[in-house]
């Protein structure tokens, strides 16, 4: 099986699997981050004092802002280039 780039340049498969390291790498940092609002609900429901109903309102506002981030981040990487996105925002995250 051979991979192909843009510019029909053969593509190893060291870099193929990199490219899937690099990509399963910010799933989990979005698994991560759900995972850690998750853990915070306890708390938030303590220290707020929220409703079931609110407490739900404020983890779909959570994924709705995390959502336009990671929408907003798609098109800077295609503005200017996915690695320097890419490699921005694991900057910010890390």
């Amino acid at each position: 099986m051979r991979f192909v780039q843009h510019a029909n340049a053969p593509v190893t498969r060291r870099r193929a699997w990199a490219a899937v390291a690099v990509v399963c790498a910010a799933l989990f940092l979005i698994g991560l981050d759900f995972t850690v609002l998750n853990v915070a609900i306890p708390d938030l429901r303590a220290d707020l004092g929220p409703t079931l109903a609110e407490t739900q309102w404020i983890v779909d506002g959570y994924a709705l802002a995390l959502g336009g981030c990671v929408l907003a981040a798609g098109a800077l990487g295609d503005r200017y280039g996915r690695r320097r996105a890419f490699v921005a925002g694991l900057a910010v995250c890390v």
